[in-house]
């Protein structure tokens, strides 16, 4: 198919289309060659294609776009993890969200930022993401109450989303502690997620100091990665799995057990890391 008009182009040497080019939707109407999706609205095409699905006429439209995509998502950092935090106190944290990308036609569009549990508040001040820029996620914990609090932080933006495993830990604060607490136990805490993809959080408590290594073993008893290693005093600890290892790739789908080993303690958990 072809059209005797103006295509409107961006510029000279720039074949992206204008917003109002006659070329937006104009070309082969079978659905195999429609624009990719646009992961916030479904119904619209993902930039730099334009308004529907059916494929636009140029250099910019059709399925491959993983080919000419002008956006790329970099979020920042891979977990959070407040840490101790004093009931009735709060901390707040920062994800970073940048786009690498580096025309400036298109902005990073951020379609909506969301936490698994509700003791971890979000604050979206801007949605958009210039070419080569950054914005910033605020995310605050208020301890209501001792314990631990885990789950994730999902980014969803217009080049994909990243979920970032999140945890913090209310405790009594300093003035009162130690007053009839309990004796800390030797435990792994099962991990979370799980089913995970591609990160998972493990926490662990010691009632005395001790050497302590906790390792990922895969189902043939090998050791894939090791998450904590050397002396611990008594506490809660936390460690955090990446789904990679040691030497840093990616390991594939499937069964994984924790290993945690203090002193002469012991204790396993099964994980399950999905595609």
């Amino acid at each position: 198919m072809n059209k005797a008009v103006n295509p409107l182009f961006v510029g000279l040497g720039d074949y992206h289309l204008q917003a109002v080019s006659p070329c937006r939707d104009s070309g082969n109407p079978d659905p195999s060659y429609n624009d990719p999706a646009h992961p916030c609205r479904p119904s619209l095409a993902k930039p730099p294609a334009l308004a529907g699905l059916r494929n636009d006429m140029g250099a910019y439209g059709g399925a491959g776009a993983d080919d000419w995509y002008d956006m790329k998502l970099l979020v920042t950092p891979e977990a959070l993890d407040f840490g101790e935090i004093p009931v009735e106190e709060e901390s707040t944290m920062n994800i970073t969200v940048a786009n690498l990308g580096i025309y400036t036609g298109f902005d990073l569009e951020i379609c909506s930022v969301i936490s698994s549990e509700p003791e971890f508040e979000i604050d979206l001040m801007d949605t958009l993401v210039e070419a080569e820029d950054e914005e910033y996620v605020d995310v605050t914990f208020e301890a209501a109450d001792t314990g631990w609090v885990s789950g994730t932080i999902t980014v969803w933006t217009a080049d994909g989303s990243r979920v970032l495993p999140v945890q913090a830990r209310g405790v009594i604060p300093v003035a009162v502690a130690g007053a009839g607490l309990p004796p800390i136990p030797f435990r792994l805490e099962p991990n979370a997620p799980n089913p995970f993809n591609p990160y998972t959080s493990l926490r662990f408590s010691l009632p005395e100091p001790a050497e302590v290594l906790l390792r990922v073993h895969d189902v043939a008893g090998r050791a894939v990665a090791t998450l904590a290693r050397g002396a611990y005093d008594a506490g809660e600890f936390q460690a955090v799995w990446n789904g990679r290892s040691d030497g840093g790739r990616g390991v594939p789908p499937g069964i994984y057990f924790a290993h945690l080993t203090a002193g002469e303690k012991k204790a396993v958990r099964k994980m399950l890391l999905v595609k």
